[in-house]
């Protein structure tokens, strides 16, 4: 895989500042900010009273503020939420908009990328490096064998470089040539990750259940209480799920999101309804009749079908 470097421009930021940042936001949000330091990120989602998302976002420490990387067009629906809940607390919540975010993506054989300022790099998923100019993090792995065969999975790196008050780092990587600006390939690492990120069209639609927050670690069931805690744990707790996100293999290509299909899909090829939250065109493979990965809510307890039909599943990492 050739080394990329790409613009993530489909992301947002707020800052939460104040001597009450973490524990303001540790009473509103999924994640147990226990567990965020400097050199650590957590993920986390925003829920309304009913239990339902309304926004998800990656948080990093950054000196005494939380800074919250969050979908394009949420940062308002995030700063007038939280604002609700601030008016005792010392916080100040604003959009940050002084973040150049970038991508960059290499084969998992590689050494981690060189950046101007780093003497490093981060060796394990949601681990930050900061300096004066900029923050490193490293995301999850995900990935897929050429042939595009579901059983076997090439696991890409991927890391995150933000850089602020205007500053430019430069990554040296043979290789990596200008950045780019096709979101195509990043949006593929997400969905092969399982990770479908709360934008304005599907905000306070889902529950974090439906989402796999509860499974991917977005939700911590063992902190205390937060806005919607109740609802979330309710159904955590009560019983298996009836219905979760799945990754799926369609054959069938420009699909727009977010979207309602019936697809042929199990024992017989029996008709199964799907909501399709996130779809990215495949790679190049040798798999003529896939045409695009997707993530999408559906039923549990559904089998994977026969090459006959319509879409096939594919195990997330998480749910093993």
């Amino acid at each position: 895989m050739k080394n990329r470097i790409i613009e993530l421009s489909n992301h947002e930021f707020v800052r939460v500042s104040g001597s009450d940042a973490v524990s303001f936001l540790q009473g509103q949000i999924t994640a147990n900010l226990d567990n965020l330091s400097a050199d650590n990120c957590v993920s986390a989602a925003l829920c309304n009273l009913k239990g339902r998302v309304i926004a998800d976002f990656r948080v990093i420490l950054r000196d005494d503020d939380c800074i919250l990387q969050t979908s394009k067009g949420m940062a308002g629906i995030i700063i007038s939420t939280l604002a609700k809940y601030a008016v005792f607390s010392k916080v100040e919540i604003s959009h940050e908009q002084d973040i150049v975010a970038r991508g960059i993506m290499m084969a998992s054989d590689q050494a981690g990328p060189n950046v101007d300022g780093f003497d490093s790099f981060p060796a394990r998923s949601n681990q930050c490096l900061q300096n004066s100019d900029a923050l490193l993090l490293k995301l999850e792995c995900a990935g897929m064998d050429k042939s595009g065969d579901a059983s076997k999975h090439r696991a890409d790196q991927r890391f995150e470089l933000w850089q602020f008050h205007n500053s430019v780092c430069a990554v040296e990587n043979s290789g990596a040539g200008s950045p780019e600006s096709d979101l195509s390939d990043w949006q593929r690492g997400d969905i092969l990750s399982g990770t479908v990120h709360v934008d304005q069209s599907i905000s306070e639609m889902y529950t974090p259940q439906l989402l796999n927050y509860d499974i991917s670690g977005v939700v911590d069931f063992d902190k205390g209480c937060y806005t919607g805690q109740e609802v979330v744990a309710r159904m955590h707790y009560r019983g298996k799920a009836k219905k979760r996100l799945f990754l799926l293999r369609l054959k069938e290509t420009g699909i727009t999101v977010p979207c309602e299909r019936t697809i042929s899909l199990g024992e017989g090829f029996e008709q199964t309804e799907v909501e399709i939250l996130s779809a990215v065109s495949t790679a190049e493979t040798d798999n003529d009749s896939t045409k695009s990965l997707v993530l999408a809510v559906m039923a549990t307890g559904v089998s994977t079908a026969g090459e006959a039909a319509e879409a096939s599943i594919i195990e997330l990492a998480y749910s093993k």
